[in-house]
């Protein structure tokens, strides 16, 4: 299962420096243990997103997105995994943004052994010339996505639909969706709680149990963990149990049935040991975040790592055609060595050929669209059969009850001809 977190940055650089160096950046020495890119390179992804958003007057130059992995799921010693999380941070932003171009970078090697991806999405739509999202990427909108493109790759969904082992909510088909607590009954309050579980971890807050404890209080959720010497001795982890509860603290009934019960019946994404998974992860990622930002208002350490990056794709032969980033960069090069800080100019553009690029998007976009509706008609045609071949079988299945109270039918009347016998043989 894969969690996501999102923010803008001001300086698509930042993220793009961040992703493919780290900090302080290593331009010799990328982190990528994948990339996919619609750019030729990192240098030429900046150079390109900031000529895009030149004039526009927007804050931000990109959306920023971590699409981050369990390591149970996806093991980072395999050598698919990398290529597999590229593929579905590449899926997820062409699914937020189709006509913005962007830049995946996978790591492996965070501390926390998640496989990650690091998507920057330029702000723009080169189809309408509009922001990449006209009212930003809320979370909810890229959980939906995310979730869209973990069962089209077949991997695990984090959601709260997953309940299945909920039997009256599985006979009656009721969601929690848009409920209020008052409007629950022993169908959805299940749902409602893990919905308010997940709201819970996601809060930047929980750090650990006790502080998740005190974010779910304020949710209307108890949290609490049991254990014993034995689990203990034998090194297991606490059971963890959750609850819908009211304002003076009891836990609330829904007929007979009080609102709460284990990880186990809720589901195994809040166990002990998912719970703590997951909000290490999304930790983790905020870190990296807070980081980008913080790089992306240094300007002097972000512009001396762009004018690094350019030397080393010119030496490498990789560099787009760019404009001057001093009048000597050589000198420049010197300068910033010895200690000035300020003698570089941000990196522009002369020739993004980005004509040339929204010809590319809007192409790869209609051949998405196509296979989309190729798949939609198919989806179709097998829905269709499944309806003929279910009205055939109760066409039998009427055919056959006819067939039967018909017979029926003649046994009685051929019964009720038969004269009746005289026993005595009277006449």
């Amino acid at each position: 299962m894969s969690i996501t977190k999102q923010t803008t940055t001001t300086r698509a650089a930042a993220a793009i420096i961040y992703a493919h160096y780290g900090r302080p950046a290593n331009v010799k020495q990328s982190r990528a243990a994948a990339w996919r890119s619609d750019f030729g390179s990192p240098l030429d992804a900046i150079v390109k997103i900031e000529s895009m958003l030149k004039g526009t007057g927007r804050k931000n130059q990109a959306l920023m997105v971590i699409q981050s992995f369990s390591a149970d799921e996806l093991d980072p010693c395999d050598p698919s995994t990398p290529q597999t999380v590229c593929d579905a941070a590449y899926a997820l932003a062409k699914e937020v943004a189709p006509n913005a171009p962007c830049d995946v970078v996978v790591h492996l090697d965070s501390d926390g052994g998640n496989p990650h991806a690091h998507v920057t999405i330029a702000n723009v739509d080169l189809v309408t010339g509009k922001a990449a999202r006209e009212n930003g990427l809320a979370h909810w909108v890229l959980k939906k996505a995310n979730d869209k493109i973990m069962r089209e790759m077949g991997l695990q969904v984090l959601e709260p639909h997953e309940l299945a082992h909920d039997v009256n909510r599985s006979r009656s088909g009721a969601s929690a969706q848009g409920l209020t607590v008052d409007e629950l009954d022993k169908s959805t309050w299940r749902e409602f709680l893990a919905d308010r579980v997940d709201e819970a971890l996601l809060d930047p807050r929980s750090v650990d149990f006790e502080t998740l404890r005190e974010v779910a209080r304020e949710l209307g959720v108890s949290v609490e963990k049991k254990t014993s010497a034995k689990s203990e001795a034998e090194g297991r982890d606490p059971s963890v149990t959750y609850a819908l509860i009211d304002e003076s603290g009891e836990v609330r009934r829904f007929g007979r049935s009080k609102a709460a019960c284990t990880a186990r019946r809720l589901s195994a994404d809040y166990s002990w040991a998912s719970v703590h998974n997951t909000m290490n992860q999304r930790m983790m990622r905020e870190e990296e975040m807070e980081d980008v930002q913080s790089l992306g208002q240094a300007d002097s350490e972000l512009d001396a790592a762009l004018a690094d990056l350019r030397e080393v794709e010119q030496d490498r032969g990789v560099a787009p055609r760019l404009g001057r980033v001093a009048e000597d960069p050589e000198q420049a090069v010197d300068e910033r060595r010895a200690g000035d800080d300020h003698s570089y100019e941000r990196v522009e553009i002369i020739d993004a050929d980005l004509g040339g690029l929204a010809a590319r998007l809007a192409d790869e976009r209609r051949e998405r669209d196509q296979r989309d509706a190729e798949q939609a008609e198919r989806d179709a045609a097998s829905a269709r059969r499944d309806r003929q071949r279910q009205a055939r079988r109760e066409n039998e299945r009427r055919l056959r009850s006819e067939r039967l109270r018909a017979t029926s039918a003649l046994d009685d009347e051929d019964s009720r001809s038969i004269p009746e016998a005289d026993d005595f043989e009277l006449g």
